[in-house]
């Protein structure tokens, strides 16, 4: 039906093709440059069909979460793809997304294997599709120096939780007004060192300290909290607002309900690493347009 459509609308070009198989081959040769210019289109739409919720309390939020896909069993897609050895999994695709808070509406993904990918480095990838002067929204996991000082050198501002693996520095005097809440992230390679008692060979390996606030808060069962914002001063981000939005980021969850189970897109049914790569660009496109 949709072949007839489109022969109906331009009877002048080419027809259409017939069979899936085509239909799959041209998704992998063209599919990327295709959406590319579809994801331009409708991150601007969104922006102007927001109108009231493109702001959440004078902030452009938006949210970044990751998950597994599984694919076939097939030893192209385990050799491209890799697996995890978790639970005796099969090949899988790491897929990564931003979505704007406001509106719960995507606003990009990127994907690969399972084996050498990183929900940071895909984030990486993505920050430069982030509105000036908008705030991100991430769980622990995205804590990294390299992503926060992009986030930082771009204008972006950032909300993170922050897990007990992640090493803080306290009292370095390098900010011009320390309070109790200033800590910094610093770590051993960005001092330039290979442990904390060797100093650097040179300074052209030192790295400035990133200056952040420390915001402690406690979870509905009285558990800690930590996030890590670049805000600094509490009149422009006061504790209570900084918990309010945080928890509005839990809202990618029903975004992932949607894509596995009321679109069932849980796992995809492609053979071979590329076209598995299609069929999930072109599924998360659907749900990005419905």
């Amino acid at each position: 039906e949709a072949r007839q459509a489109l022969g109906g609308i331009y009877f002048s070009r080419n027809r259409p093709g017939q069979t899936h198989e085509g239909l799959s081959k041209a998704l992998v040769t063209h599919g990327v440059l295709i959406l590319a210019g579809l994801a331009d289109y409708w991150r601007d739409r969104l922006r102007k069909m927001a109108a009231a919720c493109w702001e959440v309390g004078g902030w452009v939020l938006f949210g970044v979460d990751g998950t597994k896909i599984d694919c076939p069993r097939t030893a192209a897609n385990e050799k491209g793809l890799g697996v995890t050895g978790k639970n005796n999994s099969g090949p899988q695709q790491l897929l990564t997304c931003l979505f704007h808070i406001g509106s719960g509406v995507l606003w990009g993904w990127k994907r690969g294997g399972i084996e050498g990918s990183s929900e940071r480095g895909q984030l990486l990838e993505m920050i430069s599709w982030l509105p000036k002067g908008a705030m991100l929204l991430a769980d622990a996991g995205f804590t990294g120096y390299d992503l926060l000082k992009a986030l930082l050198d771009q204008g972006s501002d950032f909300l993170i939780r922050v897990g007990a693996n992640v090493h803080l520095l306290t009292q370095l005097g390098y900010a011009v007004r320390e309070h109790k809440d200033i800590v910094y992230l610093w770590p051993l390679d960005k001092q330039g060192r290979s442990s904390a008692k060797k100093m650097p060979k040179s300074l052209e390996r030192v790295h400035k300290p990133l200056v952040l606030r420390l915001i402690r808060l406690k979870d509905a069962k009285g558990r800690p909290v930590c996030l890590l914002t670049n805000v600094l001063e509490r009149s422009r981000l006061s504790d209570a607002v900084a918990e309010r939005m945080y928890k509005l980021r839990w809202g990618v969850e029903v975004m992932w309900r949607d894509l596995k189970q009321t679109m069932g897109h849980h796992k995809m049914l492609s053979g071979t690493p590329e076209r598995a790569g299609a069929e999930l660009d072109w599924a998360m496109a659907g749900l990005w347009m419905m």
